[in-house]
């Protein structure tokens, strides 16, 4: 007990220093995580930029057209 009572000091560096390590790790594993998101984002933007370029076809039926024929099939 003494022992580490004389070099408390010295502990506190090392658990420090351990701390320091251990969120180190932690910020890269979020950082990790971020940048796939924002990875996925990007792709996605792209997709819908394509998509928002591509011609499309709608086809419609107007109310005067459907009462042509009497209202009937």
């Amino acid at each position: 007990m003494r022992f580490i009572i004389v070099n408390l000091p010295n502990w506190i560096e090392a658990v420090a220093a351990v701390a320091i390590v251990a969120l180190t790790y932690l910020t890269l594993v979020v950082l990790k995580e971020y940048a796939a998101d924002t990875k996925t984002i990007a792709k996605a933007s792209i997709l819908q930029t394509e998509n928002a370029q591509k011609p499309f076809l709608v086809l419609l039926l107007k109310p005067q057209e459907l009462n042509v024929h009497g209202g009937g099939w």
